[in-house]
């Protein structure tokens, strides 16, 4: 079954206009972000702030391209990442429907949560009452968020490589499927072009990388047939 796609005449015009209020209210130490998701790879449509120092055209966040691919498109309110810099950030974000449900865009808040707990570290030793924080906040994941397509594309494969804990041109065959896999449930192949990319990367051919992604989709196809079989 074919994913439903998005009405391509919903106009995200008032969205762009609620980022720039939102920012407005909310101030500096904050950025609003508004994607269309119709614009893929090159999501990015409005942005107010500067904490990732995102400008217009930027790919969106490889934990938003996970949501999208994984067809989880629920919204995500006052969650704790991280930026590649190591700066903790608290964030929400919220998928715009159109008038079938199916989502159109994404308005994604962000706020640098580092001064306000620097602040809060100091009181504490000034207490002797330090506490780990209540809400996660020091467990929080580590979240890309890319300048344009290369970048991201560079994190994901980077992530999968480290993951596997092996050097490319040792790795064999079940590894370098272990990366597709990998990345394949990370949305990466969602982005044009990036077979060819990843190919280059892994030093094998791209038809390679389609046989990859037909034997791990044959493997899926085998394993549903086995749990449905044991009910």
């Amino acid at each position: 079954m074919s994913k439903p796609v998005p009405d391509p005449d919903f106009d995200l015009t008032p969205w762009k206009q609620m980022v720039t209020a939102l920012y407005d209210l909310l101030g500096s130490g904050h950025e609003i972000v508004l994607h269309d998701l119709r614009l893929m790879p090159n999501t990015l449509v409005a942005v107010s702030g500067d904490l990732t120092g995102r400008k217009i055209g930027a790919p969106m966040t490889d934990l938003l391209l996970a949501k999208l691919s994984s067809g989880k498109e629920e919204d995500s309110l006052s969650y704790s990442t991280r930026s590649e810099d190591g700066r903790l950030l608290r964030c929400s974000t919220v998928f715009i429907r159109d008038a079938n449900g199916v989502p159109v865009g994404c308005l994604c808040l962000n706020k640098d949560m580092t001064h306000l707990l620097s602040a809060r570290d100091a009181l504490d030793k000034l207490i002797n009452d330090y506490r780990d924080d209540e809400n996660g906040l020091d467990e929080a994941q580590t979240e890309v968020f890319p300048h344009n397509v290369d970048n991201l594309q560079d994190s994901l494969v980077k992530k999968s490589i480290a993951k596997v804990g092996i050097p490319v041109d040792l790795m064999k065959k079940e590894q370098k499927k272990a990366i597709v896999a990998e990345l394949q449930d990370s949305g990466f192949f969602l982005i044009r072009d990036s077979v060819d990319r990843l190919a280059a990367e892994l030093d094998v051919t791209r038809f390679t990388i389609y046989n990859y992604l037909k034997e791990l989709e044959n493997e899926k196809i085998v394993k549903d047939r086995k749990d449905h079989s044991s009910f």
